[in-house]
């Protein structure tokens, strides 16, 4: 089952009412979110696909994903982000594609991938990336 929460404008996620139901996509394009704060996916471990392309996104806090460890795809294209912090994506062990098209991303901190033991594509296009190191 797909939750679609599209083009609703909402600058937060929406309530955790939604995420009592049992779905394993959930679209969340095209609103205003601006930051994904910890714990904001509790309750939905069994979430595969996400999508958070064309909101405000220019934070993520510490074990914001930490509850959807099964997470597969995660889209975040044309968001805010500048900076990927080396927390961002920790325990999303099983995902396969990461895209950060198109935001404003100009640094990569060490050891930001470390967790993603699977991942097979990795989108970093239209971003103003100078350098990524090697321990990225």
């Amino acid at each position: 089952y797909t939750l679609e929460y599209n083009f609703k404008k909402h600058p937060a996620l929406p309530e955790r009412k939604f995420f009592k139901m049992n779905f394993d996509q959930l679209n969340l394009i095209e609103n205003e979110i601006k930051i994904i704060l910890e714990n904001s996916f509790t309750g939905i471990g069994q979430l595969n696909n996400l999508y958070m392309d064309r909101n405000k996104i220019s934070d993520i806090e510490k074990y914001a994903f930490q509850n959807i460890w099964r997470l597969y795809n995660l889209y975040m294209r044309k968001n805010e982000l500048k900076i990927i912090k080396y927390y961002f994506f920790m325990n999303l062990t099983y995902l396969k594609v990461l895209s950060l098209e198109e935001n404003s991303i100009e640094i990569i901190e060490p050891n930001s991938f470390n967790d993603l033991n699977i991942l097979e594509i990795l989108h970093l296009r239209n971003n103003k990336i100078a350098f990524i190191s090697q321990a990225s």
